[in-house]
């Protein structure tokens, strides 16, 4: 016989599960973050040629989303007392980060293809924005 999980009823344990769904939104952007790194480590020179800068300068970007998806995964580990202001913090960034990439490609007049895969992870930057930010909302409630 399976048992479900009740709804938490109480404060707390609506908190608890916000926490907890936090902690794994946090983990998921890490990764996801991280992953975009290394695929535009792997692809600098290509993308190099269709947005503005050099290889070097691609390369670096790149490995900044690596070094950062990591933080973010950490920022998961963070004591309770301060899971809400990572949220905010990271939901902040991963919204601006939307809006400058999306604004760079479509300046840059990138081809389709390139275009295409910026906007995409501009978008999943957005959903993990919205939902980090209503998450560490629910916290601080």
């Amino acid at each position: 016989m399976t048992t479900t999980a009740a709804a938490p009823t109480t404060a707390a344990g609506r908190t608890t599960e916000a926490a907890g769904r936090l902690r794994t939104v946090l983990l998921a952007d890490g990764a996801v973050t991280a992953a975009v790194g290394v695929a535009a480590l792997a692809t600098a020179g290509t993308l190099a040629t269709e947005l503005p800068g050099s290889t070097t300068a691609v390369r670096v970007v790149a490995a900044l989303l690596v070094v950062v998806g990591v933080d973010v995964a950490l920022a998961a580990r963070v004591r309770s007392a301060r899971l809400a202001l990572a949220g905010t913090v990271v939901g902040e960034a991963a919204l601006g980060w939307a809006v400058v990439s999306t604004a760079v490609v479509l300046v840059a007049g990138a081809s389709g293809p390139v275009t295409a895969a910026v906007l995409a992870v501009a978008a999943v930057s957005v959903a993990f924005g919205v939902t980090e930010l209503r998450l560490a909302r629910r916290l601080r409630a």
